[in-house]
């Protein structure tokens, strides 16, 4: 499988920015070509050469997520852990759902990603999902369990644990 680059806002401020649709995106009408270029693309690679079924559905699901596509990105990685249960894959499901509002379910893919692999992005997405759904001590539990391992993150994971600690703290 290609190595999984981190969606640009993986990281997503839960109860500060509204969940959003592809319709409130603004995107150029080049970014949607090159997508709709990458899916067919990827569509014809999966005829013509022979992808395995995971890269197809990895690279399709990670297309959709540029365009804010949350649906079709989620209905991708889903197809993807039927043939594999990767742990990152799911961590990008549940991010899709979390954009989709689909908190519930954006916490049940994170905690078995994070059951299967605790990297420092499925933790920070996940206690950003946990505070968005009130569970605050678990959160909190997350924001120290990742603190020492914060220079793992790219800045924009830093800055979202920092204002997600923020959050957290009793008067902050």
């Amino acid at each position: 499988m290609a190595r999984m680059r981190s969606p640009r806002l993986l990281n997503v401020d839960v109860r500060r920015r509204a969940m959003t649709s592809a319709a409130e995106h603004k995107h150029s009408a080049f970014t949607h070509i090159r997508v709709l270029g990458r899916v067919l693309y990827t569509t014809c690679g999966n005829w013509l050469v022979g992808l395995t079924p995971e890269e197809n559905h990895w690279r399709k699901g990670e297309a959709w997520t540029r365009i804010g596509a949350y649906s079709w990105a989620a209905w991708h990685f889903r197809k993807f852990l039927t043939y594999s249960d990767e742990p990152r894959v799911r961590a990008y499901l549940a991010w899709c759902y979390a954009q989709l509002g689909m908190l519930e379910s954006a916490a049940q893919h994170y905690r078995e990603a994070y059951g299967r692999y605790k990297g420092p992005e499925i933790i920070l997405g996940l206690a950003e999902i946990e505070a968005g759904l009130g569970n605050v001590d678990r959160a909190r539990a997350l924001v120290r369990e990742l603190r020492p391992r914060s220079r793992e993150l790219q800045r924009e994971g830093v800055a979202a644990l920092d204002a997600l600690e923020n959050r957290l703290t009793p008067g902050g």
